[in-house]
């Protein structure tokens, strides 16, 4: 069995694990909890609501960040329960990939 250096391990998940800002990582995770695809008025709402950003560039700009990097996409229409029009709604694409953890060393 062939041993990989520490090194190496870091630099490969460095680059297989995408790195996220703070503000997609909230709108990533806040996107998660909702049971069926938000419109994205909702996924404001919620995100004011909870105080993890303040207003409405908070949340869109990170969706459209999100949606170019392919993490997320564009659901169905359905009638936005804010505004009451009919717009996209927003899903996850593809789920983030999990960091092994760094395995504990003992030095003596």
């Amino acid at each position: 069995m062939k041993r990989v250096r520490d090194t190496s391990a870091a630099v490969f998940y460095e680059a297989i694990q995408p790195s996220l800002s703070t503000r997609e990582q909230i709108v990533y995770t806040a996107l998660q909890s909702f049971c069926e695809p938000p419109t994205s008025y909702e996924l404001t709402d919620y995100l004011i609501a909870r105080r993890l950003v303040s207003d409405l560039n908070g949340c869109r700009p990170r969706l459209t960040e999100l949606l170019a990097k392919g993490h997320v996409a564009l659901g169905p229409k359905r009638k936005c329960r804010v505004t009451n029009i009919t717009v996209y709604t927003w899903r996850i694409a593809r789920p983030l990939p999990a960091r092994e953890p760094e395995p504990q060393r003992l030095n003596f």
